[in-house]
């Protein structure tokens, strides 16, 4: 039964789909394998736990646990995200974990929660998997297997995403101030033409580069002139407005596109 699951959620994972169409097939296919429970992943962000997938509980459940605070006695998932341990609830009803949550829980028509830590290769916390069941209920120790199986799987979804998304940052953002790189600007100037030329408006380019920067470089030396770098860009971002981008071209040229 974890082969059914796990060998269609590792091809969709490679098939690079998106995180959140993986994580609701790795949700579904728990779901229909095992009946009678229903699957939360949540991403930790933060001190904060953001909604990943759980296309079976409520959506007004949903809701109130996205954004939840993780700590001690922050429900079975805040609990475990905070602790990095697996926290087993049998009886929401009556652990002191779900006290300010009872009530939610009650009109979701949950008893028990499960809660598995994420983990990343580095053994830190990315999120949660949960399993709920309607009324009270005790794991297995094959049971608690099969969760620590599933949220393995969903490690490996969310390590793809993020892995993606540091590649294609270092990809379009200059490492040292964070501003668009050349290949970002491109990009960013081919989108704001193509919007530009749509809504018939105009665009300004403004190119800017800094006076006697070389002397910093030559007198205090390179660190210093980095220091110089991230300054001027964190003053030229923050003077632009949300809609223009910002890069550094190269050396201490910077672009603006208006």
């Amino acid at each position: 039964a974890l082969a059914r699951v796990r060998t269609p959620t590792l091809a969709s994972t490679a098939s690079r789909k998106s995180l959140p169409s993986v994580l609701k097939h790795i949700v579904e296919s728990i779901e229909e394998e095992y009946l009678n429970q229903y699957c939360s992943v949540l991403l930790l962000e933060g001190n904060r736990l953001r909604m990943g997938a759980a296309p079976s509980l409520p959506a007004f459940y949903n809701d109130i646990i996205d954004g939840v605070e993780i700590g001690v006695g922050q429900g079975s998932c805040g609990t475990a995200a905070f602790t990095n341990a697996r926290t087993v609830v049998e009886d929401i009803n009556v652990h002191p974990y779900w006290t300010a949550w009872k009530a939610c829980a009650q009109q979701a028509n949950l008893g028990a929660c499960w809660s598995e830590p994420i983990r990343g290769a580095d053994g830190a916390v990315l999120g949660t998997f949960a399993i709920y069941h309607e009324h009270a209920a005790t794991p297995s120790k094959d049971e608690l297997v099969r969760i620590e199986e599933f949220a393995h799987l969903a490690s490996i979804a969310i390590e793809r995403e993020r892995a993606n998304q540091i590649i294609w940052r270092q990809a379009n953002y200059d490492v040292l101030t964070g501003l668009l790189n050349r290949h970002g600007l491109m990009r960013a100037t081919e989108s704001a033409l193509e919007r530009n030329r749509k809504h018939e408006q105009c665009l300004a380019l403004l190119m800017l580069d800094l006076d006697r920067f070389k002397p910093i470089n030559d007198c205090y030396g390179h660190e210093a002139g980095d220091f110089v770098l991230q300054k001027v860009a964190k003053r030229i971002a923050h003077l632009a407005r949300d809609n223009d981008h910002c890069a550094r071209f190269g050396g201490d040229e910077f672009i603006i596109i208006m």
